[in-house]
């Protein structure tokens, strides 16, 4: 059981690393945004996601080894969508509970 485990974390853990970086970063980020308009607080998110389809299409519509780029970089904008969109969450309603 161990082995798999230490297999499990030293595959996943840049990946983990990178979604808690990018989830602490959206959260100051996301914080002075909704100061502005509580509106703002998905823009963040929104862009990631927008990213993240746009190169998932290209990936989709390109032959040859210019997919795989695409793939990664559509992957890792999609693990910056799911670390944002979770912090991005977490102030909404902790904004909604104030008022």
């Amino acid at each position: 059981m161990l082995p798999l485990t230490l297999n499990f974390l030293t595959e996943n853990l840049p990946i983990i690393i990178y979604v808690i970086v990018v989830t602490i970063v959206n959260y100051f980020i996301s914080k002075k945004l909704v100061e502005r308009n509580p509106k703002y607080v998905f823009i963040i998110p929104g862009v990631f996601f927008s990213v993240s389809a746009v190169f998932g299409l290209l990936a989709l519509t390109t032959d040859g080894w210019d997919a795989l780029g695409y793939i990664l970089i559509a992957m890792f904008s999609l693990f910056c969508f799911l670390g944002s969109i979770a912090s991005s969450l977490y102030i909404f309603f902790k904004s909604k509970r104030k008022d």
